[in-house]
């Protein structure tokens, strides 16, 4: 992957020269970022990690690669978003994380429809929980885009 680091060199030169720092957040992150925000919480809560994340995650999984360039990368934002949408529905808004008793609303006929995953057995046992007994929506959208992708 020459590509890669080519791309970082240049990144790294440009900012220095600037001055400025760098992140791994792009532009699906500001779209995210953007939904979050009208949807009166903190994106810096909801969204603590860059989509490259969660597109390596799953990258991580993909049999054919080729296939996944072309096909899933665009498919990974709109589950992501549709995921954001379902999460910041039913999430505590001031934690911004899914409760055991959210996450029980949240799923259903309607949520397994939307993304294709019925009948795959998404319950709350599946996620990471963490030690406050909530699922953070980084942990939510691998969780869910594991079991749709594979």
């Amino acid at each position: 992957e020459p590509y890669f680091f080519f791309a970082n060199n240049v990144r790294e030169v440009m900012a220095k020269a600037l001055d400025v720092g760098t992140t791994e957040f792009g532009f699906p992150d500001r779209a995210l970022a953007k939904y979050v925000a009208k949807r009166d919480m903190l994106p810096s809560k909801v969204l603590n990690f860059p989509f490259a994340e969660v597109v390596e995650e799953i990258r991580g999984r993909a049999v054919d690669m080729r296939k996944f360039e072309s096909d899933i990368k665009g498919q990974l934002l709109a589950d992501v978003k549709l995921l954001l949408k379902f999460f910041v529905e039913f999430c505590d808004k001031a934690e911004s994380k899914l409760s055991e008793e959210n996450f029980e609303q949240l799923m259903g006929k309607k949520f397994e429809e939307r993304l294709k995953i019925e009948g795959k057995g998404l319950n709350w046992s599946s996620f990471p929980i963490s030690e406050d007994n909530d699922i953070s929506f980084k942990k939510f959208a691998i969780g869910v885009l594991r079991v749709k992708y594979d």
